[in-house]
């Protein structure tokens, strides 16, 4: 029996036969292995796309929580009230603000709200802020100096943002007109390299 097994075990057939079987096995396993695995790449994308929108979420709840709470948010809508209920931008028309606030670089109409505020709202604080000065050391002074520090002031405070408009505006002139040569330079090389 040993003598036929070892003849069995030796015949070319039964190698054939046994290196056929075990081929098609590891066909078999290396086909269908990937198909029985995890999907580990579709469980992690569907992991991080889950944390993505809590993260989203989060954050759309921080910001409707915060939302209200903002003042400049709140300082901003304070101003446009009082613009409209004082009816500031005809009683204080000025046909070239908007090239101005262009010139300074201040676009759209909030800064030409917030514009008319501070043009109404700085001639009565810095009035009152003369006013205070006068009280508490202008003891000695005469009657027509106290009137003239109080009006002085409304009066810078009435200037104060035209002058404002105007420093930025030349100091934005100023950087441009710095900026220009470089931007220049790589004007030339973006159309010198473009035509080689």
């Amino acid at each position: 029996m040993t003598n036929q097994l070892i003849e069995t075990l030796i015949d070319q057939m039964t190698i054939a036969g046994v290196l056929g079987a075990g081929a098609c096995f590891a066909t078999v396993v290396t086909l269908a292995g990937p198909m029985l695995a995890e999907d580990k790449l579709g469980t992690r994308l569907k992991e991080v796309a889950k944390r993505r929108e809590e993260l989203r979420k989060r954050s759309r709840a921080e910001l409707a929580k915060n939302a209200g709470s903002l003042q400049h948010k709140n300082a901003n809508q304070f101003a446009k009230s009082l613009v409209d209920k004082l009816q500031l931008q005809k009683a204080l028309a000025d046909d070239t603000l908007n090239e101005k606030l262009i010139r300074a670089g201040l676009r759209g109409h909030a800064a030409q709200t917030m514009f008319y505020f501070y043009r109404a709202a700085l001639p009565i604080a810095f009035g009152l802020v003369g006013l205070f000065y006068v009280l508490l050391l202008g003891h000695a002074w005469p009657l027509h100096f106290k009137l003239m520090a109080i009006v002085g002031g409304v009066a810078v405070g009435f200037y104060a943002p035209n002058l404002y408009l105007k420093n930025r505006a030349d100091n934005r002139k100023t950087k441009i007109m710095e900026a220009f040569p470089d931007s220049l330079d790589m004007l030339l090389i973006c159309v010198e390299s473009g035509m080689s």
